[in-house]
């Protein structure tokens, strides 16, 4: 049996030395065209930060809003549930906002309640407005709150929430 003997790169010669570590390794072309293509993704990637942060800002005021226009409904839903009195349900709109109170302020029907949940600059505007859901029954009634988390602009815009409202007293005379 007829063995070949084993090269190794110690063996070569000088021509074939030469040639094989020319192919060994990358170019300097082929290094910088990867370090371009990184580099544009990596800014690419970050361009994408500031929208994020900028989003992550916007869910965070929806939450606000949403906490606490659900906060007011249910407090005048707890007070609604109170008026037994067929007079005092009359004079809804004041007399369900005689004594509400949110963090200790009075509860209008517009207001700005700033530093809301201690966060400092954390502004909330409200409106809040009450309706009638059925021309000739004033038992049930609507309360509509639209809710800012902004300083300024039109709150006719900002989102609504509502509850319904109806009267548990005596049948109405």
């Amino acid at each position: 049996m007829c063995m070949k003997p084993k090269h190794n790169n110690f063996s070569r010669t000088g021509a074939a030395q030469n040639a094989a570590s020319a192919r060994d390794g990358f170019t300097l072309v082929e290094i910088n065209l990867v370090l371009l293509l990184v580099g544009i993704g990596l800014v690419s990637l970050l361009g994408l930060f500031p929208v994020g942060l900028r989003q992550a800002g916007l869910a965070t005021g929806d939450t606000v809003q949403a906490m606490f226009a659900d906060r007011v409904l249910n407090t005048l839903q707890a007070r609604a549930s109170e008026i037994t009195d067929w007079a005092e349900w009359s004079a809804f709109g004041a007399s369900v906002l005689d004594g509400v109170s949110i963090d200790g302020k009075p509860i209008q029907a517009v207001d700005k309640i700033s530093n809301y949940l201690g966060v400092e600059g954390n502004t909330i505007r409200y409106q809040l407005e009450f309706r009638q859901v059925f021309k000739d029954d004033k038992r049930l009634m609507r309360a509509i709150i639209r809710v800012s988390e902004r300083e300024m602009g039109d709150l006719s815009k900002s989102p609504a929430y509502c509850t319904d409202l109806f009267f548990m007293g005596p049948p109405v005379p």
